[in-house]
């Protein structure tokens, strides 16, 4: 999984990420990378709406954070039509933090840039 606004960064490939992006081309050819696009994390009381558009439909995990990155929450969906959208819980203590979302295909876990939330 890819975080598209960070492919858009405009700093040169290193040789090892020229390695990496040519071996899951020639040995990953059959695996379906998803990225996730126009992120999201919206907190109403308890509950933070974190949503992506995904290009494609694996299982993913929404993992909130507080505001000195310590996991407090997590829940998992399903996209629906290139559309994800997973509610977690959070402790009324939270008032500000981060989301981020992972998936796993064929073995080969990733996840999206950290989008933050507040009351």
């Amino acid at each position: 999984a890819y975080d598209v606004s960070a492919s858009r960064d405009s700093r040169p490939m290193s040789g090892f990420n020229l390695f990496v992006s040519i071996y899951m081309l020639v040995h990953k050819a059959d695996d379906t990378e998803q990225f996730f696009i126009d992120g999201s994390a919206i907190r109403v009381a308890t509950v933070v709406t974190v949503a992506a558009t995904v290009t494609g439909d694996f299982q993913c995990k929404a993992v909130c954070y507080n505001k000195f990155f310590v996991p407090v929450a997590e829940d998992v969906g399903d996209p629906v039509a290139g559309a994800l959208s997973i509610e977690v819980t959070i402790p009324a203590a939270v008032e500000e933090g981060y989301a981020r979302i992972f998936s796993d295909f064929a073995g080969y876990g990733g996840s999206s840039g950290h989008y933050y939330f507040n009351t």
